[in-house]
Formats: structure tokens, C-alpha cells, sequence
């Protein structure tokens, strides 16, 4: 008969990022594509900011967004991103698509596991 099965112990990891090879790099792309990149990047943060005002005066609130994580018995990775949610949004509910792009995110959000 199987005993009862050991917790897997949690350890503290920053969150990291992968990188991009060499010949990706930002900074040794034509100008024209360094251009286009800042525009959609800078466009995206401006969204982002004005949305989460916006969201949060409305009074949305910080959610914690599950992806399918994976493990071992000695080892888990538990992966999610925070996102503001109407007060009327289903808690748990999976989006799918070009919802889950825009969803607007909520930046320096504690979370606790």
C-alpha cells in the first residue's frame, strides 16, 4: 500500500528571462527594425499603463492567470502572469486567443504561493 506522498519543497526563484542569441540582439538590427520595434514596444507600454488606470479605477482587481506548469516529484515549475479582472469575471475561467493578448496586465503584483 502507498504511504502518503511527500510535499515537494518550495524554493525561492526570480523570475528569468531566456535570452536572445547574439545575431538577435536589439542592438545589431538594421535601424529600420530597431525603429519599428521601439514604436511597437513603446505603443505597448503606453497602452498597458493607460489600461491599468483606467481598470483599476473601475475597480478591477489583480488575478493570477495559471499556464500548465510541470515537474517531477523532487521538482516543480509553477508558471502564471497577473492580470486586472472585472469584478464579474469568472474566477479560474480559461481564455483562448486574442482575449488572453489583451487581457490588461497588472504590473508589481505581489503574489504568494
Amino acid at each position: 500500500m502507498a504511504g502518503t506522498p511527500k510535499p515537494i519543497r518550495a524554493r525561492r526563484v526570480s523570475t528569468s528571462f531566456d535570452a536572445a542569441a547574439p545575431r538577435e540582439r536589439f542592438e545589431r538590427q538594421p535601424l529600420p527594425v530597431q525603429a519599428v520595434r521601439m514604436g511597437v514596444t513603446t505603443g505597448f507600454d503606453v497602452w498597458a499603463r493607460l489600461s491599468a488606470v483606467l481598470c483599476r479605477h473601475l475597480g478591477w482587481y489583480p488575478r493570477v492567470d495559471p499556464y500548465v506548469g510541470y515537474g517531477t516529484e523532487g521538482y516543480s515549475r509553477l508558471i502564471c502572469r497577473t492580470v486586472l479582472a472585472s469584478p464579474k469575471a469568472a474566477a479560474g475561467s480559461i481564455g483562448r486567443g486574442i482575449r488572453t493578448a489583451l487581457t490588461v496586465p497588472a504590473p508589481r503584483t505581489r503574489v504568494t504561493i
